[in-house]
């Protein structure tokens, strides 16, 4: 049996065991034929190749247009036919195809894009969207369903995170209980190695820990690393903004820690109303304790310092302008903790313990005990 404690610091309720009484049976959780009900982010994207042109999600934008997250390799020509979907129709109906940049800078032979579909006038809205070369036919078609734009607000916060090459459960428990306490109540995982009787658990376990969670496949071997990260902000964005009031991507080693207030809710109220994006800067922490037992997290305090000028950006659902208002957290107000094994030495260190004052907590939280009691 699970027992509720209340703590009024972070306004919510925190489950952890009766030792006294009879386990949780977590075996009801992965064995149940049932399973919550998620909440409804849209078709699920799925990589699809085409002429080495990798398109991923779809999304039908205020702007009645089409919006399709797509890779391919920089010095390829962009001349393309697409076609809209509908379903009073049996044939799609061409459209006009332009593209545009996604990733600035990037170094890399293969970018990510975005590519539009659009057609002057039509009473229905599509439901797929399609894309292919000038020489092709239109019988060979991978279509990809589109989401809907909805401005609905069911969150507070939702927070994607980026497939990792290792799955390890006990970062994944840590993560998601941290993150927990500092008020996220949405998750979207893209994840190819998080194990399915696990994600049931977790699933079904929801409700009583006040969370939405979402598991997506990431279906690619080859996209990975930054661009991997950079679609799935772009895709994050697109899929969650219109139903929460912030969205940010994270990697799972990686912690938004508030250092001057308890909770994110808090650090986003510091900024202005009209702030649209808030910068939060990366602190690296090499991990030199890992003993299972206790949050890696708590383990290891020491900011390894590398002047690289990493941010993460959260982003809000404000009102949009023509410019959008871009605040700074510094380290004094918020930072991301990531924690990583280092190769090489840094060139000094200094303590950051801004995460201890949520150690009870965090130890005592539902999957942090289910985990070290090897319920998981």
């Amino acid at each position: 049996m699970l027992l509720p404690l209340h703590t009024s610091r972070y306004n919510r309720t925190i489950e952890v065991f009766n030792f006294f009484g009879q386990p949780c049976n977590i075996s009801d959780l992965h064995t149940t034929d049932n399973t919550i009900v998620q909440h409804d982010w849209g078709p699920t994207p799925l990589w699809y190749e085409s002429e080495d042109i990798y398109t991923y999600s779809g999304f039908w934008t205020k702007k009645s247009q089409a919006k399709v997250i797509a890779v391919h390799n920089k010095t390829k020509t962009n001349s393309r036919n697409c076609y809209l979907w509908y379903e009073d129709k049996n044939k799609p109906i061409i459209g006009k195809f332009r593209y545009s940049n996604v990733d600035g800078n990037n170094p890399d032979l293969f970018g990510v894009h975005y590519y539009y579909c659009s057609i002057t006038e039509y009473p229905h809205v599509p439901y797929a969207v399609s894309f292919n070369g000038k020489t092709k036919k239109e019988n060979i078609l991978n279509k990809i369903l589109l989401k809907h734009y909805t401005q609905k607000v069911s969150f507070n916060i939702t927070m994607c995170i980026v497939p990792s090459p290792f799955f390890s459960k006990n970062e994944f428990v840590e993560f998601l209980s941290f993150h927990s306490l500092i008020g996220v109540d949405s998750y979207i995982f893209y994840s190819n190695n998080i194990p399915y009787r696990l994600q049931k658990i977790i699933t079904n376990l929801s409700s009583k820990l006040n969370l939405k969670i979402t598991f997506y496949p990431w279906n690619s071997v080859n996209i990975r690393g930054e661009i991997a990260r950079q679609i799935i902000e772009n895709d994050c964005k697109l899929r969650a903004l219109g139903n929460s009031k912030n969205v940010i991507t994270l990697s799972m080693n990686e912690y938004i820690v508030p250092s001057r207030f308890h909770t994110l809710h808090e650090v986003i109220n510091y900024f202005n109303n009209q702030t649209g994006k808030i910068s939060l800067p990366v602190q690296v922490f090499c991990i030199k304790k890992a003993n299972h037992k206790k949050p890696i997290a708590l383990q290891n305090l020491d900011v390894a310092y590398y002047n690289d000028n990493v941010v993460r950006q959260l982003i809000r659902n404000v009102e949009e302008h023509n410019v959008i208002k871009i605040g700074s957290a510094n380290y004094q107000v918020a930072s991301v903790h990531k924690y990583i094994y280092c190769t090489e030495k840094s060139q000094r260190n200094y303590p950051d313990k801004s995460i201890i004052k949520y150690s009870t907590d965090f130890v005592r939280s539902t999957l942090v005990q289910l985990y070290l009691h090897n319920q998981l």
